[in-house]
């Protein structure tokens, strides 16, 4: 089980950084 809540927790931080970087390219986009 502890195997198993490190992997979600590395799939949400991994899920944040990716949502985390559409937001900036969606902003950069917008700015152009």
């Amino acid at each position: 089980m502890r195997v198993l809540k490190s992997y979600i927790h590395f799939l949400q931080t991994v899920l944040h950084n990716i949502l985390h970087s559409l937001e900036f390219y969606i902003t950069f986009y917008r700015a152009c």
